[in-house]
């Protein structure tokens, strides 16, 4: 008597995540819905906006958080733990969208801008002997903005806003100085400067015309405020010496040696 043995295998799958879909409205403070809202489930890439009525739907899985964002309003998060769907409220940036930026002809606030214009703070520029210029302190802080050279305060730094402008890449950003154009920052105590903006686009040649062809950098200085006096102090050494001197021959033993 034989007996055959067939081997079977048995394929374990592990049971499908479970998903569902939410559904909801996103709103400003004032019941206004908030077209193109991004609704996104976090730690994924899996995500929707909002239509012209602020409504969304979006599948996602049992336990997601969901994480809504809008230009100008603060971010929320809202777990999705035992709901389908839900109603959002976005609250305005205050902070972001009142504070003021130079656009040449004045002053806007952030919610106003339509045209491409970077801001910094004179506090955020670089301090110390690495940002020894104020070139070389904006780098990395302007977005689009290449800047060549040295540190060194006698040096003459290149930078190019809007990329190559001329055939000998000569043509850099018009430099305005509290409203007066063709300034030069190396003529600027860092300390000095209150902020810098940046005009990128097409926008400038509108107030500056040809000259704006590379961008525009504006530069506002501090001014004297009422209240009490303050007074701040900011100082740099750097020394140079030499770590290995070399070993020449003193008058008396170049003579005695017969080289002379």
């Amino acid at each position: 008597m034989s007996v055959s043995l067939t081997p079977t295998v048995s394929n374990a799958t592990s049971p499908p995540r479970e998903r569902k879909t939410i559904s909801g409205t996103v709103t400003d403070q004032s019941g206004e819905p908030v077209i193109g809202a991004n609704i996104i489930e976090n730690g994924t890439s899996n995500g929707t906006v909002t239509d012209l009525s602020g409504n969304f739907s979006l599948d996602v899985s049992a336990n997601a958080t969901l994480r809504i964002t809008y230009l100008g309003y603060k971010q929320k998060d809202v777990g999705t733990t035992g709901k389908t769907s839900f109603d959002v409220v976005l609250h305005e940036d205050v902070e972001t969208l009142q504070e003021l930026v130079v656009v040449g002809y004045g002053t806007m606030e952030k919610r106003q801008v339509t045209s491409s214009i970077s801001s910094i703070s004179g506090d955020d520029l670089l301090q110390g002997i690495g940002g020894a210029s104020i070139e070389t302190a904006l780098r990395g802080k302007i977005s689009g903005m290449s800047v060549s050279g040295t540190s060194s305060p006698n040096s003459s730094n290149t930078i190019l806003l809007r990329g190559v402008a001329s055939v000998n890449a000569g043509k850099g950003p018009l430099v305005v100085i509290d409203g007066v154009p063709g300034g030069d920052l190396r003529s600027l105590n860092q300390e000095d400067i209150k902020s810098i903006d940046v005009l990128k686009d097409a926008s400038a040649g509108a107030i500056y015309g040809t000259r704006a062809a590379g961008g525009v950098i504006l530069v506002t200085t501090r001014n004297a405020v009422a209240g009490q006096i303050k007074a701040t102090y900011t100082g740099e050494l750097s020394m140079e010496t030499l770590r290995n001197r070399p070993d020449v021959l003193s008058a008396s033993e170049y003579r005695d040696l017969g080289l002379g």
